[in-house]
């Protein structure tokens, strides 16, 4: 059993990948992967889950994670105009997973 000598199967392999993919991003990849495993972020989408959009578009709006990924965006500062991006994305999303259970 020489492979247990060197650690698990695919470890190796695991962290080759994972600093492959890390390497290279762009800002705008890097504020994106930042927001999506923010805790505002994760919080937020437990609020959606149960109902409470309002609520969790504001939380996101006001985090670091956001406002950086917003930046990256070129978005307007004006935190109504992000409160309603956001809004409008869950909006947009749900209407497309919609559609994809017909």
């Amino acid at each position: 059993m020489a492979g247990r000598s060197v650690g698990l199967p695919g470890v190796g392999v695991a962290a080759a990948v994972a600093s492959a993919v890390t390497k290279n991003k762009t800002p705008m990849q890097k504020a994106a992967d930042d927001l999506l495993s923010s805790r505002e972020f994760l919080q937020a989408a437990r609020d959606v889950a149960q109902g409470n959009n309002q609520k969790a578009a504001e939380q996101v709006a006001k985090s670091k994670a956001f406002t950086k990924f917003a930046r990256e965006l070129g978005m307007p500062q004006e935190m109504d105009y992000r409160v309603q991006w956001l809004l409008n994305t869950m909006q947009s999303s749900r209407q497309f997973g919609d559609e994809g259970e017909q």
